[in-house]
C-alpha cells in the first residue's frame, strides 16, 4: 500500500558516557536525511532503554514510492559512512529489520 511507511530497525549500543552525544547526533542525522532525501525519507524514532541507557533502538521510516529500493541502499551506505566517521568503534549498530529484505504481506490499513 503506497500510503504506508516502510521501516528499518537498528539496535545501537553506545559506550557509557556517550548517550547524550548520541541522542544529539541522531537528531542532527535525522534532519540531514530529511532534507537531503525528502522524496524517500520520512524520519526516525529513537528509543532509549529505561534500564540500560547505552542501548537504543532506531526506527527509520521511508516512503513507499517508486525508486525507494535503490534510494534506500544509497541512504544506508551514507548512514554507515557517517556512523563510521563519527563513532568508529564507540558505537555498535546492528540491523534488526530492513524492509528491503522482506515482502510486506499485510499493510497497516488492513488491520
Amino acid at each position: 500500500m503506497k500510503d504506508s511507511p516502510l521501516y528499518n530497525v537498528n539496535k545501537v549500543i553506545v559506550e557509557r558516557g556517550l548517550e547524550k552525544k548520541y541522542i544529539k547526533f541522531s537528531k542532527k542525522l535525522n534532519k540531514l536525511l530529511k532534507e537531503k532525501y525528502k522524496k524517500y525519507y520520512i524520519g526516525l524514532q529513537l528509543y532509549q532503554n529505561k534500564i540500560d541507557s547505552t542501548l537504543f533502538f532506531v526506527i527509520a521510516a521511508y516512503k513507499d514510492v517508486q525508486g525507494i529500493e535503490i534510494a534506500a541502499v544509497e541512504i544506508g551506505n551514507e548512514i554507515r559512512e557517517i556512523y563510521e566517521k563519527e563513532w568508529g568503534d564507540k558505537v555498535q549498530r546492528i540491523s534488526v529489520f530492513r524492509f528491503l529484505d522482506y515482502t510486506r504481506i499485510i499493510p497497516p490499513q488492513e488491520n
